[in-house]
């Protein structure tokens, strides 16, 4: 008789060990082709017939094998262990090829979900029988103790919901290992590194951690990689792993990683994730790129053999080609000195009044001012004005005279606003993705951390209503705002706010009052903010330069709508008071250096077209931006995203006597006031 109480000890040994080393996982094989398996495989003449049925044809060892005789373990090299995986050197051969026929049929199948039984035991370690003769026989039976990891309870926990949560981490994290790629991984890392993810560094570390189950995952054949999954999902003392990034693919961070994965553009990317983890108004005010993308970026520079044009300087007058200059102060400097050309402007004769004004100012449209007005003359101051903070600009070239074409036009020449844009608070708006082609626009811009809102009260003859931070959009007039920076958290020194209307007509009749309020104060410096209403290309400006308070509301102006038209009333009075700015001072007449055209209009036309005034002493009180996306050539626009970072952090090198002043752009109307010497002298407001 074979010695079956070696055998099952064996099993409960096996059994224990791979429950300690855990996890214990069914398999999806079939409980009644194990039975047969078990039945079927002693050898002949083994496993005979005892009474009516064989010896081991028993209905509690049978139920054993149901209940048990499928399990698994996975151990850390991802070998699948079975309960019949006995090695005990004393166990009867009829027995070690049961349990090897029963070991091969169980590794033919996967894994179906985490063990689960509802009592603390199963099989029956021993019963009795009562023989005919009286004596009594005790047979033994398979027989284990199952550990409470694996054992449910009906009245707290079902097996269906264990089984459903692992299932569902299950399927997330085999989902994520074969959809998102690698490259997705590592640009989300990259973005959060270099801080231009919000929130990001909540996500690093999970982000890291899958990255390191995608770096397993791959390297494995593909036998192997549902175990993978299946031994991370649980820990291994049998109770389902806590660790997030195991469910990333489901988390906003993981939206982000699908997106990418996917093909997605990283902006909008990007920006969908930041939509669900940002507060409402967050803005992000900065490009992203990885990398990857720096070195492409890099290897097209080197080819195009541009390296040396990044270095960007102030362009000073010495710089300058005459003919494209429109006036040049002979007393500033002589071009027999920077050029050894002749002096055109060596015969006009000074036969002017002197300092005498007259008291009416003359208007006058800019192309008119450079056709009849400069060519005769001699000296020009403008007074640049405390509206006009936005206007200052300074001029700008390469640092290598024999660097190559970086821009759409042939010179090395470009352009900064104050506050590093191209143009004015317009231009500011439209880069922060506001609306600037309705036909009323009122923008706000200002210079620090604060967060200032845009409020526009509506009185009208369909109802009252306020346009702000809380209520974006008006179902009286179908005014908007399209633009909040700054809100929850300072984000950017060069913020702006945009209010607009589509279509004026569609504005009922009455009062639309423009207010500034101050939110959340968070600094003393660059205090103050500049207002323009914009109504079908007619701008009115404003400006405050005074500190506002935590909770105060500053009146900018009044917009009156009627049958009659729309007009502005004034609120916020222009300011008068003298301040010092990029060392001019404003609200006086200061002495103009040069007139020219933006460098885009000197050798063809290429976009807007800007009138640059530069003054004498000006200097920025903060390094310029090197260059902006908008300027550079064709050849670079695929890279466009990389050189909005690098154009960021290239300040340009500083000069003696640096080409700064006062610019206006030709799709910006405004003015300014020059008092011109020649052969008189004459004040003339000149109309952009």
């Amino acid at each position: 008789m074979l010695d079956f109480h070696k055998f099952k000890i064996a099993v409960a040994k096996q059994f224990k060990e791979m429950s300690e080393k855990g996890p214990l996982f069914e398999t999806t094989a079939d409980r009644d082709t194990l039975i047969n398996t078990y039945l079927d495989s002693f050898p002949e003449g083994t496993n005979k017939v005892y009474i009516t049925n064989r010896e081991y044809d028993c209905g509690t060892c049978k139920n054993f094998i149901r209940i048990v005789g499928g399990i698994v373990s996975v151990d850390e090299n991802l070998n699948v262990h079975t309960i019949w995986d006995v090695e005990a050197s004393d166990i009867d051969p009829a027995f070690k090829t049961v349990a090897a026929a029963l070991a091969s049929e169980v590794r033919k199948h996967g894994i179906l979900n985490k063990f689960l039984h509802f009592e603390s035991v199963a099989g029956v370690n021993e019963n009795h029988q009562m023989l005919a003769d009286g004596r009594v026989k005790k047979w033994e039976h398979f027989f284990v103790n199952i550990p409470a990891a694996y054992r449910y309870n009906k009245n707290r926990q079902s097996r269906g919901s264990i089984h459903g949560d692992s299932a569902a981490t299950h399927d997330v994290f085999k989902r994520g290992l074969d959809e998102l790629t690698m490259d997705a991984v590592d640009t989300v890392i990259e973005l959060i590194q270099q801080n231009s993810l919000y929130r990001g560094q909540e996500f690093l570390h999970l982000v890291r951690e899958f990255r390191g189950f995608m770096t397993a995952y791959a390297g494995l054949p593909s036998e192997k990689k549902d175990l993978f999954v299946w031994r991370n999902v649980y820990g291994p003392d049998g109770e389902l792993s806590s660790r997030g990034s195991l469910r990333i693919r489901n988390t906003s961070i993981g939206t982000l990683l699908v997106n990418l994965s996917e093909g997605m553009d990283l902006e909008d990317a990007v920006a969908r994730f930041e939509s669900i983890v940002a507060p409402q108004n967050y803005k992000r005010t900065t490009a992203l790129v990885t990398q990857a993308m720096v070195d492409r970026a890099k290897e097209k520079v080197d080819e195009l053999g541009l390296s040396s044009a990044l270095q960007r300087r102030y362009a000073t007058i010495e710089d300058l080609d005459i003919n494209n200059v429109l006036f040049l102060n002979r007393e500033a400097v002589t071009i027999e000195e920077k050029t050894g050309q002749t002096d055109p402007f060596s015969g006009v004769a000074n036969k002017g009044a002197g300092d005498r004004q007259f008291s009416k100012v003359e208007e006058i449209t800019i192309d008119k001012f450079i056709a009849d007005i400069l060519p005769r003359a001699r000296n020009i101051e403008v007074m640049v004005e405390n509206r006009m903070l936005g206007n200052m600009m300074s001029l700008l070239t390469a640092s290598d005279p024999t660097a190559g074409k970086l821009f759409k036009w042939d010179n090395p020449f470009s352009w900064s606003y104050n506050g590093d844009v191209t143009d004015s608070i317009k231009e500011r708006v439209k880069k922060a993705g506001g609306n600037i082609d309705a036909e009323l626009c009122c923008r706000l811009s200002w210079n620090n951390y604060d967060d200032l809102d845009l409020h526009m009260e509506e009185r009208t003859q369909n109802g009252t209503n306020t346009i702000f931070y809380a209520d974006k959009k008006s179902l009286i007039s179908k005014g908007c705002l399209d633009v909040d920076m700054n809100a929850g958290r300072g984000t950017t020194r060069c913020p702006v706010e945009n209010i607009y209307y589509g279509a004026i007509k569609n504005m009922p009749d009455g009062v639309y009052k423009l207010l500034v309020h101050q939110y959340s104060k968070r600094e003393t410096s660059d205090v103050g903010f500049d207002v323009e209403i914009d109504i079908l290309g007619e701008v009115h400006s404003y400006s405050y330069y005074k500190d506002v308070r935590n909770n105060e509301r500053i009146p900018v102006a009044e917009i009156h709508k009627t049958d009659a038209g729309i007009r502005v009333v004034d609120l916020l009075k222009p300011s008068t008071a003298v301040n010092d700015v990029w060392g001019i001072k404003t609200q006086v007449f200061t002495p103009v250096v040069a007139i020219t055209k933006s460098p885009n209009y000197w050798d063809c036309a290429q976009g807007n077209q800007h009138t640059f005034f530069f003054l004498k002493g000006c200097k920025p009180d903060m390094p310029a931006r090197g260059f902006y996306n908008e300027f550079l050539s064709g050849g670079l626009h695929e890279h466009r995203k990389v050189f909005e970072i690098v154009g960021g952090k290239m300040r340009v090198g500083e000069v003696q006597n640096p080409l700064c002043g006062v610019g206006f752009s030709s799709t910006k109307r405004s003015s300014i006031v020059a008092r011109v010497s020649g052969n008189f002298t004459r004040l003339v407001k000149i109309i952009f």
